[in-house]
């Protein structure tokens, strides 16, 4: 699926979005609560996962998300490998039109590297440091040489990404990962630290979190592969909080299929079922929580890129999806230079 392809198929909803109707694109799956590692900044490895669907039912979820008009899906976890039928539910992601990304710590990929690399046009891996650096704060010894292998066994396979949480312990070693994944032929991306319970010592300041920006934005100009947009940097260097798309162009669920509002992030989510996926996302009760008084208190408006991306002011929003474009198609060419290489 080329740029040109997502675009256009992305198109009819963002006309509704244009004209103020909730229109979702993205689509996040938190298929499993399951996780084999020990992230510092997480809660879902202290928590007891509480079920997820089966296969069949995780397939009919795919079915009901394509019909909204959802051009894009990210699966994570907890650690989505940990589910066996992955690779059936991005097969049927595929099927129906839907551009499928993964986010894995990687551990599981190499044995599977070829199914579910065949059904995914990209895999992300997590990487928050070099070496020791990225250990600690996945709370595993050896997640690094695990993530390089797993890096490995993709290549070439689909277009391949890391993302970096950014937190007080790496926030000053970003050029490292940006190196890194220039030097590998991917692109990095990086997001900073939600606020889940037990991870406010490892939060950026507001000072810190725009230095970082700043340094991105300078890697960018340099050459390095950084999957954000001048624009969104730009925009995370100031104080201004933008228009939240959560609820709107956004729409996520929980392992048990269903609605999270008002996104995947809050701490206090209203999860919604009863009702059909369509009743349960454009419906008066999900209406009645698409915006809850701790959204004021969110700093993700201002600094995640899930969010701020896709909410940039309209007068940069030409430049930036001709910049995601251009990443996107150098993506691929990097994945065919390192098939062929």
């Amino acid at each position: 699926m080329g740029s040109i392809d997502i675009l256009t198929a992305a198109l009819p909803n963002m006309v509704r979005l244009g004209f103020g109707k909730k229109a979702p694109l993205f689509w996040l799956n938190k298929i499993t609560r399951r996780c084999n590692y020990q992230c510092k900044f997480c809660t879902v490895w202290r928590t007891k996962p509480y079920g997820e669907l089966s296969t069949q039912d995780a397939l009919k979820l795919v079915r009901d998300i394509a019909d909204l008009g959802v051009v894009f899906v990210c699966i994570e976890g907890g650690e989505p490998l940990m589910r066996e039928d992955l690779h059936l539910v991005l097969k049927e992601c595929k099927d129906h039109g839907i551009y499928t990304d993964i986010v894995t710590n990687g551990s599981l990929l190499p044995p599977r590297a070829d199914e579910v690399s065949k059904q995914c046009d990209c895999i992300t891996i997590s990487l928050d440091g070099i070496g020791e650096a990225h250990d600690e704060l996945r709370g595993v010894p050896g997640a690094f040489d695990r993530a390089v292998k797993a890096i490995g066994s993709v290549k070439g396979k689909t277009r391949v990404f890391v993302n970096s949480v950014i937190t007080k312990t790496n926030y000053q070693n970003v050029g490292k990962i940006a190196d890194f994944a220039t030097e590998n032929g991917i692109y990095a991306s990086f997001s900073p630290v939600t606020y889940f319970a037990g991870a406010e010592d490892l939060r950026l300041t507001g000072d810190e979190f725009k230095s970082v920006m700043a340094r991105l934005s300078e890697l960018k100009r340099e050459g390095k592969n950084i999957f954000v947009s001048e624009a969104y940097l730009r925009h995370c260097q100031t104080s201004e909080n933008l228009e939240c798309i959560a609820g709107k162009a956004y729409i996520s669920t929980d392992p048990l299929g269903r609605v999270t509002l008002p996104c995947c992030v809050s701490n206090e989510p209203v999860y919604l079922e009863g009702g059909t996926l369509r009743e349960n996302y454009f419906g008066k009760r999900a209406d009645a929580v698409r915006v809850l008084p701790s959204c004021k208190e969110c700093i993700l408006r201002q600094r995640d890129a899930i969010y701020s991306e896709a909410a940039v002011p309209l007068k940069e929003s030409f430049g930036q999806v001709v910049e995601f474009c251009r990443m996107y198609d150098r993506s691929t060419a990097l994945m065919m230079e390192a098939r062929e290489g």
